[in-house]
């Protein structure tokens, strides 16, 4: 595949935790029988918030790899300064999984936000049944 293409498939995949995280909180929107107008906005803003923040970290991710990519002219080093070239090459990798690993966890913590949305609407139902009958 092309360097085009590629970043084609990579940002197109990045959309797909908000994909998952919306059919699943509509799944559980559906499964719990919620008849609330709000849902529907509170399942989509959770899909949009998780497709941003992985294309937001996917876009990251790319503009560090071609950071990385981009051969260093040699240079003067600055006085006091040896080194500082090869240990921002170095460093590189380790950004790239950190943004890795961030990506992840808002990953998880949209999951995790997902089901306690679910869980609150949940026991709302049964103080609602409650109440009414």
């Amino acid at each position: 595949m092309t360097k085009l293409s590629d970043r084609r498939l990579l940002v197109a995949l990045s959309a797909l935790p908000g994909v998952v995280g919306i059919v699943g909180a509509f799944g559980l929107v559906l499964s719990s029988g919620a008849t609330s107008p709000a849902w529907p906005a509170a399942v989509g803003l959770t899909g949009l918030l998780a497709s941003l923040s992985s294309a937001w970290l996917m876009r990251e991710r790319l503009a560090a790899e071609a950071r990385a990519a981009v051969v260093l002219e040699p240079t003067l080093p600055a006085a006091g300064i040896q080194g500082l070239d090869r240990l921002c090459i170095d460093v590189l990798p380790i950004w790239s999984r950190q943004v890795e690993t961030a990506s992840s966890q808002t990953e998880e913590a949209i999951t995790s936000l997902t089901e306690r949305f679910s869980g609150i609407h949940q026991r709302l139902e049964a103080v609602s049944d409650i109440t009414f009958f």
